[in-house]
């Protein structure tokens, strides 16, 4: 006997991410599949490089060219209909132009992860691209989401403490007028990360909480863009959104310290529970 159709429930619409692949599915495209799984949203992928990397690093990078990273995300725009855009990995000038065109033609909620380096080492972005990164793709993003070296990179100097971060996404975010937040996993080895999103109109939010022993597990900054756009594709506001999203890395890095050691894990693992924010996070408005 066949179902009825009208009992299977349809899925969101889901994300559309634009990055590079990773051969052992710790980062990259892979973790924004695997995030999608996680928050129950399809991901449409367009590849803009395929990179040889590993836990020790980037040993190469073949770049797509500008035009058929184009045609990707047309084809995957047109037939998916996502309701939000996440950037990752573009390692081209030609792309970085071509996916800051089609954000702009697209209309969609865009998260910019400026992605720089691979987590284990290895340049993902050389000047040209960087420059764009800054710019033109952020100032067509709706936030932009650099953990503190890609945030240092961006304004050329230390940001050493909580408050020079603070300064330091307020000044971009009213630069380029688009939302900074700024992932706090390399801040103070303490108990307590605080990632900090700034608004275009000076508001700063802060969002502390625990630093889960454990790791380090690749993937965690593509995990949390991806989700971060999930929430934006489910109609979340930013604030909320952001929450949402540090929630669902907090429990998806727990998952994976649970699983097995960091050595035998490429990324963070997909989590069977996530608790609600309120429950994970402080959120400090300034």
């Amino acid at each position: 006997m066949v179902a009825d159709e009208t009992a299977i429930p349809r899925r969101r619409r889901g994300v559309l991410c634009i990055g590079g692949t990773d051969p052992t599915g710790g980062a990259g495209l892979s973790a924004d599949v695997r995030t999608g799984a996680g928050v129950g949203l399809d991901v449409a992928t367009v590849v803009a490089c395929v990179t040889v990397q590993s836990e020790r690093g980037v040993g190469a990078v073949h770049l797509v060219p500008g035009d058929v990273v184009g045609a990707q995300a047309e084809a995957a725009l047109a037939t998916a209909r996502p309701a939000a855009i996440k950037v990752g990995a573009l390692g081209s000038a030609a792309a970085a132009e071509t996916v800051a065109a089609f954000v702009q033609r697209a209309r969609l909620p865009v998260v910019l992860d400026p992605v720089l380096a691979a987590s284990a080492g290895g340049s993902l972005a050389p000047p040209a691209v960087r420059r764009l990164l800054f710019t033109t793709l952020a100032s067509r993003s709706t936030v932009v989401t650099p953990n503190r070296p890609e945030l240092e990179a961006w304004v050329g100097e230390a940001a050493p403490d909580l408050a020079s971060v603070m300064e330091c996404a307020r000044h971009v975010a009213a630069t380029v007028e688009t939302a900074v937040c700024v992932k706090g996993g390399h801040g103070p080895a303490d108990g307590v990360v605080v990632d900090v999103l700034a608004l275009p109109s000076g508001e700063v939010v802060r969002y502390e909480h625990p630093r889960r022993p454990g790791g380090p597990f690749r993937g965690t900054g593509c995990t949390f863009a991806t989700a971060l756009a999930a929430g934006l594709a489910a109609g979340r506001g930013l604030v909320d959104a952001v929450a949402e999203a540090v929630a669902y890395v907090d429990a998806a890095w727990q998952t994976s310290r649970l699983a097995c050691s960091a050595a035998s894990t490429p990324g963070l693992a997909v989590p069977k529970l996530v608790p609600a924010p309120e429950k994970v996070v402080r959120i400090v408005r300034e």
